[in-house]
């Protein structure tokens, strides 16, 4: 095992450790009690991203919270999408293909590719 792997999983273990010992080990979301390592995760209670001051929001001890890693992803922010309809997605993907083609495209390698083929 790598020794940063190492590092991390025994940082986890300590404070899972430190989490059941003062009795904070009730999941933020749920309410329910947080059974093992693997299920712990570490949250923001309020969301610093939005926040006024995201650096302080982001590093106030007052703000965070535990849960289980799936109440953690299932509450997720969900980013601002580019694009909204799969039309949209289709039409962007084809002109970024058509750009990647004008781009790579040389006189030599296509005629490389008539000689080798013959289409």
């Amino acid at each position: 095992m790598d020794d940063s792997t190492a590092t991390h999983k025994l940082r986890k273990l300590i404070l899972f450790s430190l989490v059941r010992q003062t009795a904070q080990d009730i999941c933020f979301r749920c309410q329910t009690k947080i059974e093992n390592v693997e299920e712990l995760s570490i949250e923001h209670k309020t969301p610093w991203l939005d926040s006024n001051n995201p650096v302080s929001t982001f590093f106030d001890l007052n703000n965070i919270a535990f849960s289980h890693l799936r109440c953690n992803i299932a509450d997720r922010r969900i980013p601002n999408k580019k694009y909204f309809t799969d039309n949209e997605v289709k039409t962007a993907n084809q002109s970024r293909w058509r750009n990647s083609k004008r781009r790579n495209y040389s006189s030599e390698a296509r005629r490389a590719k008539y000689l080798r083929t013959g289409c």
